[in-house]
């Protein structure tokens, strides 16, 4: 049987005795909470005291003093929030323990902890509202809101500042490999680039020596050094039958040199290079997969009676007549707007429109419950979306707006998501291609590709590709 594991207390850094009460300080030396109580309280300064061990001064610490201490000025170990009081250990014990009087560390914050409508202790946080709430608030004008308690609050936000600063160390950890892996890809697609440049030259000079041009050359030095021969024998010249003229001058006619074909074969050279540079592309791609685009078609039932859909439904046209002939079902659009008949639960897709470059529009994703009456994509939290208006160009998200003051102007754009990782990515691929805004969150449902084209007379054109 395994024995149980002895846990040793930790040892004052003052007294040396073990510390059934420690406190630890900043900069990590523990005390026991009499020792260090004891130290502080003979410090006299306001800003704090240092650690009896390294002198680093602990200034998180305030020296907040007793309130009910009348005659001695005694640090406080506690603050209660009901009573606005400081305490020290002595009046601690004697202090009203019901759970109306909250204790905390001391702070002379106490004021904002409080409501200033009804004096009460801020116990919730409205999400809808981004304010904290007492009781009385609560149950006052923000029914119906989504309302929950400040601990669970902080709770969320110290898990996803937790998740952030593990995202934000798994990205510096990682550029390392991703730079590493960027500089071999380039080292080897110049290495083969290299070698594709020595085979083609290799080639055409491999040509060129066997080219008809080049046989003809030797051919016809051979036949001037013949006649260089005769000609320095005039005598012989003199006496050669006509018969052996005849022969001379056949065996030196150049007379076809003009129709001889001296071209290289450039469909050769053509079909080497394309295979090289298909084997590079190839070798990116093996090591930077590209994500094919997800074929995205527009839902008919959802459109605006002042949306137009081309038959292929790939394309929403904004119009000023207003289309009576369809049915209307309970998930159509009041203005403007119309949903992708896709929906995403899972994994990475992109998808790509070219917009008019005339008219206000907007562009991104949303959650199948969002609102169908008037509204802009990215109005509420139900929707994210990149929209141009009257020539400028916005990131909105939950009534919050973000103006791209140095976008540039573009009719092609990008919409990638990554669902399990909660990441909504727009991007210009306007020469260059760069990312305009990333949305981080956790996605509580399926989403849908929306598209708007603007009021009615705007003219705007969407066409996802």
């Amino acid at each position: 049987m395994a024995s149980a594991e002895i846990i040793e207390e930790p040892r004052c850094c003052i007294c040396t005795s073990n510390c059934p009460n420690p406190m630890t300080l900043n900069c990590g030396h523990g005390f026991c909470w009499e020792c260090i109580t004891i130290f502080r309280d003979k410090q006299v300064t306001n800003e704090g005291y240092s650690c009896p061990k390294c002198r680093k001064r602990d200034a998180n610490q305030p020296r907040i003093f007793c309130t009910q201490c009348l005659h001695t000025s005694k640090l406080a170990v506690k603050s209660c929030l009901l009573c606005e009081a400081h305490l020290c250990e002595d009046h601690l014990r004697i202090h009203n323990t019901s759970p109306e009087h909250v204790l905390l560390k001391p702070t002379n914050d106490l004021k904002s902890r409080k409501c200033p409508n009804h004096n009460r202790i801020l116990e919730y946080y409205c999400n809808e509202d981004d304010v904290f709430l007492c009781g009385s608030c609560r149950d006052g004008g923000h029914q119906g809101h989504q309302v929950e308690k400040l601990e669970e609050v902080f709770m969320k936000t110290e898990r996803k500042l937790s998740h952030l600063h593990e995202q934000k160390k798994k990205v510096e950890e990682n550029k390392g490999d991703i730079t590493g892996k960027v500089d071999r890809l380039f080292r080897d697609m110049r290495q083969r680039l290299e070698d594709l440049e020595e085979r083609v030259r290799r080639e055409v000079c491999r040509q060129a020596e066997q080219s008809s041009a080049s046989n003809l050359i030797q051919e016809l030095k051979a036949k001037k050094a013949r006649l260089s021969c005769k000609m320095v024998q005039p005598e012989e010249l003199c006496n050669t039958t006509n018969q052996r003229d005849g022969g001379l001058h056949g065996s030196t006619k150049v007379t076809d040199v003009q129709n001889e074909t001296c071209e290289q074969d450039e469909f050769l050279i053509s079909m080497i290079l394309h295979a090289g540079l298909s084997d590079i592309v190839k070798m990116k791609d093996d090591r930077f997969p590209v994500l094919k685009p997800t074929g995205i078609t527009l839902d008919i039932n959802t459109a605006a009676k002042d949306v137009q859909i081309s038959d292929d439904l790939k394309t929403a046209v904004s119009t000023t007549d207003v289309i009576e002939k369809r049915p209307r079902p309970r998930g159509r659009f009041q203005t403007c707007r119309v949903l992708s008949t896709n929906t995403f639960s899972s994994g990475r897709h992109y998808w790509v429109v070219e917009t008019s470059t005339s008219g206000n529009w907007a562009v991104g994703m949303c959650y199948p419950s969002i609102s169908k009456v008037q509204g802009w994509i990215g109005e509420t939290n139900k929707s994210w979306g990149l929209k141009k208006l009257y020539g400028l160009y916005h990131i909105q998200h939950n009534r919050t707006s973000q103006h791209l003051s140095d976008m540039a102007p573009c009719n092609s754009f990008a919409v990638c998501l990554d669902y399990e990782a909660g990441r909504l990515s727009f991007y210009a691929l306007c020469d260059p291609v760069r990312l305009l805004h990333t949305f981080t969150t956790t996605f509580t449902e399926p989403l849908n590709a929306v598209l708007q084209v603007g009021e009615e007379g705007s003219h705007s054109q969407i066409k996802v590709l």
